[in-house]
């Protein structure tokens, strides 16, 4: 069992030329368990000429094997992945495991690859199931129908994220004035205004 736990990597990368490969975790065959942490700026570039699966903060992988991955509580900003045009890339995230991805922050992450297996937060390759409710994905409207767009693992939408809602009890604003405005996030399945 791997347990990352209240760690931060800022800036980390990885230039893999064969294989898997992660900018900041790569796991493979372990059970793996990330709670409280924050992945920033994290790049991964495969260029492997071969089918693979890169991220560009944590891919985690078990070939068949029945281990999980459970991310809850994170940061990804800005987190990257390029890989060949037969790969499948996760901007922060790939699992080929089953597992749970829950009550994390997604910004601004994104993937160049197979548009069928990459996500630009998540992408989930096979062997199991991962859940992706109740996470904020940068947008208060996440994927609508393509692999490529946010809250989104190939095709698979979450059933309930998290959104963004600002509150001003003025009904006459003027520019210029300060006012108090509330932000609170809430959970939606997005039926609701």
């Amino acid at each position: 069992l791997l347990i990352v736990d209240n760690c931060k990597f800022i800036n980390s990368s990885s230039q893999g030329t064969t294989g898997p490969s992660a900018g900041a975790i790569l796991s493979l065959y372990t059970n793996v368990s990330v709670s409280g942490s924050y992945f920033e700026n994290c790049f991964n570039n495969l260029s492997s000429s071969s089918s693979s699966m890169a991220a560009g903060a944590i891919l985690s992988s078990s070939y068949g094997s029945s281990h999980y991955l459970n991310v809850t509580n994170s940061v990804f900003v800005n987190c990257h992945a390029i890989a060949t045009s037969t790969s499948t890339a996760g901007g922060a995230i790939v699992s080929a495991k089953a597992g749970n991805i829950n009550y994390n922050i997604f910004i601004n992450n994104t993937a160049g690859c197979r548009a069928d297996y990459s996500g630009n937060d998540v992408s989930y390759v096979q062997n199991g199931n991962v859940n992706i409710d109740y996470n904020y994905w940068g947008t208060n409207t996440p994927a609508v129908s393509t692999t490529t767009e946010v809250g989104n693992i190939n095709g698979t939408l979450p059933s309930y994220w998290i959104v963004l809602d600002s509150e001003i009890n003025e009904t006459d604003v003027k520019l210029g004035s300060d006012y108090e405005v509330s932000a609170v996030f809430k959970v939606t399945d997005g039926t609701e205004e």
